[in-house]
């Protein structure tokens, strides 16, 4: 990095200062969609959804779709299963639907069907006028019940649609207006199955949708490398369990550990995505540009990578006794070093699903420490 870029740097000290700097530079629209999900969430993280749009504008609608998926799911309780989270998706609805209605629909239409069903339910209530009523003058006599005002009920398709909460139908009658002028069969499909029924009046409409996306999600974690929480506190709960002398006598993975393996040696081995536009890219822009955009990113970037290999960074002051073995083991056998570092990885990722520390999740660095530390101790336990 030059030492122009380098100085540029360190004047970084607000969240007004990073956007503006980011803004400022003319290939920020290339730039974008190179940087991974985890580096886009610290951007956002650090300068607010709110104040994010410019950044957000220059997002794939996969790289969004992928964003949308990591910040909207979540398990506040350690090891409990991870939920929608309602209130988060509508923030950054608010953000999408700044940039325009040609853009929210857009983004919506990366998601997945099953998703929108999802994401709608927690926000409307819908009626089928077809099935349920035929005659017009009584549904304007005999709105749906309910916590939404008439000023808050209309009609979109065939479809009755309330809000479930009047406060939030400013976002909520555009972004449906916008779906059914641009996409009606896909709005269409969607209102279909978020009919309310008489014993889900003001939830969720469609339970079984719900878990089926809460399925799908935690597989998609999983391809990912993370450690579903139900699988993170089976782990623990195994571990308190075993006598020590049992998991001494152990030599091989549980069911849960060697299929979070497997996966990860099927993605290593899988076709990687095309990287054509991020290569493009070098050859389109000025490489000043990129490097001090690209600065900026690692700079404010607050969540490590969860790769085996940038979690193994371990307490800087002082090399436990596992980062030695792993330094020893590096140069004698440098294959089985690699699964020593994913194993690392995966205990760490089942702390941060699982476990809580002065009250708060597991963040990556505490997680990566209190691996070693853990292991540490056993080790010399067992040299002992």
């Amino acid at each position: 990095m030059t030492g122009v870029v380098m100085a540029q740097v360190q004047r970084f000290q607000s969240s007004k200062h990073i956007l503006k700097t980011l803004t400022d530079n003319p290939d920020l629209p290339a730039f974008i969609p190179t940087v991974p999900t985890a580096g886009m969430l610290s951007l956002i993280d650090r300068i607010g959804v709110e104040d994010s749009a410019m950044l957000i504008e220059f997002t794939t609608p996969v790289q969004l779709a992928e964003i949308l998926d990591e910040i909207t799911w979540t398990n506040p309780i350690p090891g409990a299963p991870e939920k929608f989270d309602s209130v988060e998706f509508f923030r950054w609805l608010e953000v999408i639907l700044e940039l325009g209605e040609d853009f929210v629909v857009e983004r919506l239409r990366a998601l997945d069907e099953d998703f929108l069903v999802h994401i709608l339910s927690h926000y409307i209530q819908a009626s089928d006028l077809n099935t349920e009523i035929n005659d017009m003058e009584y549904f304007k006599d005999n709105a749906i019940p309910g916590p939404s005002s008439a000023e808050c009920t209309e009609l979109v398709g065939r479809f009755q649609i309330s809000p479930i909460h009047d406060d939030e139908w400013y976002v909520l009658q555009p972004v449906l207006w916008a779906l059914q002028e641009q996409q009606p069969n896909l709005l269409q499909a969607v209102l279909s199955r978020c009919v309310a029924t008489e014993s889900a009046m003001y939830g969720i409409s469609n339970t079984a949708v719900a878990l089926d996306t809460a399925h799908r999600q935690r597989l998609k974690k999983q391809q990912k490398g993370f450690v579903a929480p139900e699988d993170a506190m089976r782990f623990l709960d195994s571990a308190r369990d075993w006598s020590l002398q049992l998991l001494l006598q152990e030599d091989d993975y549980d069911l849960d550990a060697q299929a979070h393996f497997n996966r990860a040696m099927s993605n290593k081995t899988s076709q990687p995505e095309d990287l054509d536009h991020i290569l493009d890219v070098h050859e389109l822009v000025d490489t000043n540009n990129l490097t001090l955009l690209a600065a900026v990113v690692c700079r404010v970037e607050l969540e490590k990578s969860h790769d085996a290999v940038q979690l193994l960074t371990g307490p800087k002051d002082e090399l436990s006794a596992l980062q030695k073995r792993l330094q020893t083991l590096s140069v004698e056998d440098p294959t089985a070093m690699i699964q020593r570092k994913a194993e690392v990885s995966y205990l760490a990722n089942i702390l941060m699903a699982a476990c809580l520390i002065d009250g708060e999740k597991f963040n990556d660095e505490q997680a990566i420490n209190a691996v070693y530390a853990t292991c540490s101790v056993g080790l010399e336990y067992h040299s002992s």
